[in-house]
This record gives structure tokens, C-alpha cells and sequence, in this order.
């Protein structure tokens, strides 16, 4: 009878996990930040001293909160200086939807369900980077599927405007305290971004309430690592009601976490779920960069293959249409397919299972 109540108990702890993509190859793993200071203007010039481009696509990425399939990729770039952190993503996404006001779809419980709180900022699609500095928040426990870092997520509105929202921590908009600009491109949008090192500073002593203390003379040493996510909100708007709804939600997530857990069992966003790490190249000092033709990204817009050779499947519309379709496989037509979010029905029946077990338990003692 004990055993029978222990695989209770841990079929209710699984419950709390959501299925984050079981599908995933690998992560994306390290990659090394030269020093530079780009002009933060929306189109990554590759001559300004970005980091190579790096390619995430489907298989290296963990879905979370539904079933519907990644329809999307993009490249993620990197630089930094003596200030702050540089970082950039061209998205191939051809049916994304513009932002027009705060996030009033996906406010979500915060980690104590006391109230619900704005996290990914903007009612449109949505690209959110956090960072976990020297991995410090790893280091110092925190594995919990709630655990997270602060979230600053970048969208655009129209007229080619980005703005920045921060979630977790003093949630709001904080573009007018760092640097961000985007543009509308023919295979989706593109940003550039900017976050003083010692805005990352102060996130990270508030978010552990002062135990983790870190300086920007440490963050961008040379060989300083840093562990970093990407995590993408897709949209779409409902052909037959006109409501914006959500699509897709997915994340450079780690294949293998740091404590043995495969990827897809965890939360998928949390802070333990972070599949890229960021190495500081050089000593802080920034060198200069010489003016060229913009190479930022016309030529990745022409790539339509991932590094297998296989076409990236994105949504077929032009970058000016807002209409997405269900996913194939979908149980339910419009919107209803996207808006059913697996992992809280999960999470609500593991919890009644663990109550459950815990009173039988009781009875018996």
C-alpha cells in the first residue's frame, strides 16, 4: 500500500511538469560574445561586431503551455561592452501580429497564485531574453520549476516602434532605461537591443531578495559564462472572431538540465531550463569597427533550409497578414485549440491526485 501511495505522490509531481516538446534533438549550448558595441538601429549589420549568427529552429527549441507546433525560427546575435550586453534576433516568422497595447491574453498566476501578473509585456508576438549571470541563480539552488530570472521581452508595434517590457521583477515597460530598435522585414521582423550591465545587476540582487550579489566588472570579464534563454510567444489572430489569441509558446530550452532532469519534463521556461550559455570573449575593451555594407540579414532572409537541408516550415502569409490557422491535429476549430493549455489541466489534476493520496494517508495513520 505504501508503494501504491508513493507512485501517487510522484505521478502528482509530474503533474506540475508540462510536456515541453519530447521531440527536441539538442540545445544550442555555447556561444562565444566578442567585444563591440553595435549601432542599436534594427539591422544587424553583421560588421558591427555581432557574434555569428546562430540558427534556432524547432529542434533545438522545447514548446510549453500547448500542442500546436512550431511554425517559427530565427538567428540570435550577441555583443557586449564595458556597459552592457548587446543582443539581437532576426525572426522568420511571415504571419506575426503586431503589438497594439500591454499583454491583456496571457497575464498568468504569479509563483504564489496570489495574483496574476503581466509578464511577456505586449498584446502581440513576443521575443523574450533572460539571463542567469555566471550562473550564479544555478549555483545557489534554484531548481524549482518557479524559479526564474528577470524576463525582457521586445515587441513591435506599427511604424517599425519596439519597446521593452521586464516581467518577474518591478514588471513594466522599461524601454525609455535601455536600447531598442526593430523593423518589419520580408520573412518576418528583426530587433536590436541593448541592457546595461548594471540593470542585470540589480535584477539579480532583487530577484534573490540580495543573496546573489554580481558587478559588471565581473560580468564581462574574459571567459565570464553566463547562462541565457530565448523564449518566443506566437499569435495569431482568429480568422472567424478577429481576436488575437495564442498560438505557440516555445523556448531555447536545455536538452539535459543541470540536474539530470530531460528538458521537456520541466516547466520549459524556468530558470534550471536554460540551454545557452553565453562566453565573454577578450578583456572589456571594445574595439572599433569599420563601416561596411549592410550584410546584417539579407542573406539569412534568402536561407529557407535548417542545417539539415530540410525546408523551415513558417505560416503561409506575407509579412502584412495576421490570420494563422489551427495546427494540424487540433481537436477544435478557431481558437479553442490554442487557448486550451495542457500543462495547468495537467498541473489542477496532479495537485487533486497529491490531496487525495495525502488524506488517505491520514485515514490510514
Amino acid at each position: 500500500m505504501r508503494r501504491l501511495i508513493c507512485v501517487i505522490l510522484l505521478l502528482a509531481c509530474l503533474g506540475l511538469t508540462v510536456n515541453a516538446n519530447p521531440n527536441m534533438q539538442a540545445d544550442i549550448g555555447n556561444i562565444n560574445i566578442p567585444m563591440s558595441a553595435p549601432m542599436v538601429d534594427g539591422n544587424i549589420n553583421t560588421n558591427e561586431g555581432w557574434s555569428e549568427g546562430v540558427y534556432a529552429y524547432k529542434d533545438l527549441m522545447a514548446t510549453f503551455g500547448n500542442t500546436n507546433d512550431i511554425l517559427q525560427s530565427f538567428y540570435l546575435y550577441y555583443a557586449y561592452d564595458k556597459d552592457g550586453l548587446y543582443y539581437a534576433a532576426d525572426i522568420l516568422d511571415s504571419s506575426f501580429v503586431l503589438s497594439t497595447g500591454e499583454d491583456d491574453i496571457d497575464n498568468v498566476q504569479n509563483d504564489f497564485n496570489i495574483k496574476n501578473e503581466v509578464v511577456y509585456g505586449y498584446n502581440g508576438d513576443i521575443f523574450t531574453f533572460t539571463v542567469d549571470p555566471l550562473g550564479r541563480f544555478l549555483n545557489e539552488g534554484y531548481l524549482s520549476n518557479t524559479d526564474y530570472n528577470a524576463w525582457y521581452s521586445v515587441g513591435i508595434f506599427e511604424g517599425d516602434i519596439c519597446r521593452m517590457f521586464r516581467g518577474h521583477n518591478r514588471s513594466g515597460d522599461i524601454t525609455a532605461d535601455v536600447k531598442v530598435s526593430g523593423q518589419v522585414t520580408d520573412a518576418g521582423w528583426r530587433f536590436e537591443a541593448f541592457i546595461p550591465w548594471d540593470f542585470i545587476c540589480q535584477d539579480a540582487e532583487e530577484m534573490s531578495f540580495g543573496d546573489i550579489t554580481v558587478t559588471p566588472a565581473e560580468l564581462y570579464a574574459g571567459g565570464a559564462q553566463h547562462r541565457a534563454m530565448a523564449i518566443y510567444m506566437d499569435r495569431f489572430v482568429d480568422p472567424e472572431s478577429g481576436d488575437v489569441d495564442t498560438f505557440q509558446r516555445f523556448a531555447t530550452c536545455g536538452h539535459v538540465l543541470a540536474d539530470g532532469l530531460m528538458g521537456y519534463l520541466s516547466s520549459g521556461v524556468c530558470l534550471k531550463a536554460y540551454g545557452i550559455t553565453l562566453t565573454i570573449e577578450g578583456n572589456g575593451e571594445t574595439t572599433e569597427t569599420t563601416a561596411a555594407t549592410d550584410t546584417s540579414t539579407a542573406e539569412t532572409e534568402k536561407k529557407s533550409t535548417d542545417t539539415k537541408g530540410e525546408t523551415v516550415t513558417t505560416q503561409k502569409a506575407t509579412a502584412k497578414t495576421t490570420t494563422k490557422k489551427a495546427a494540424t491535429g487540433s481537436t477544435v476549430g478557431g481558437n479553442a485549440a490554442q487557448t486550451f493549455d495542457m500543462g495547468i489541466a495537467v498541473a489542477i489534476g496532479g495537485i487533486v491526485i497529491a490531496v487525495i493520496a495525502f488524506v488517505f494517508v491520514k485515514k490510514k495513520l
